[in-house]
């Protein structure tokens, strides 16, 4: 959907994990702790009786296995890098499960997703049908008209810096918070956590300017 996929909103980055486990992992438990992709594979390796190699991203889900934790990651971490999509465009995020700060590295850019709204940019798409288009193109239809609408379209064309969204109260994201002043010291933390995760990572967009 529109703003889901190719984005770091929630809706195209977070996904729940159901595991099942042998004696002595059999704990029956449901937990909102923050985890990633990349603590598969360490998870994989403790399992199996392996050592987990010091140098790998992730970190082994094992302890909360069995200990039942609430708490494994202070923060997740995501990113989008368009190729051939449209325009050059970067999207850099940080959550603590509470809130998210995300960064457009290349806000000045349109916006723009080849099946989506690919014609903003002059590509002709050969699907004539496409279903995510068809929903963008609803979206234009009734922005003619209707002020939300038209705000929802600018909102996907065009991204601020920075945005910050409180999931508990905005699981759409929907209300962006950066500009509120009683947000400043989260911002802040945010803000270092993303620099720093993306120096460790030699991301070469670090750099806030």
């Amino acid at each position: 959907m529109p703003g889901g996929k190719w984005t770091t909103y929630d809706i195209g980055v977070r996904s729940a994990c159901i595991m099942k486990w042998p004696k002595p992992y059999n704990n029956k438990f449901v937990t909102n702790a923050i985890t990633q992709y990349c603590d598969i594979l360490p998870t994989l390796i403790e399992a199996a009786g392996g050592e987990v190699p010091s140098n790998l991203d992730g970190k082994s889900l094992i302890p909360l296995l069995k200990e039942n934790n609430t708490k494994h990651r202070e923060y997740a971490y995501f990113l989008y890098n368009n190729t051939k999509e449209g325009p050059d465009y970067k999207m850099r995020a940080v959550t603590d499960g509470k809130f998210k700060l995300i960064w457009n590295k290349s806000q000045n850019n349109l916006y723009a997703i080849r099946v989506i709204n690919g014609f903003d940019f002059g590509y002709v798409d050969k699907m004539e049908d496409r279903h995510v288009r068809k929903m963008y193109l609803s979206w234009l239809a009734k922005a003619g008209y209707d002020e939300d609408a038209s705000k929802i379209v600018q909102r996907y064309r065009k991204h601020p810096d920075f945005e910050l969204y409180n999931l508990n109260d905005d699981p759409e994201e929907m209300v962006n918070l950066i500009d509120k002043q009683e947000f400043n010291a989260k911002v802040n933390e945010l803000k270092n956590a993303l620099m720093a995760h993306m120096k460790k990572q030699e991301d070469s967009f670090y750099t806030i300017n």
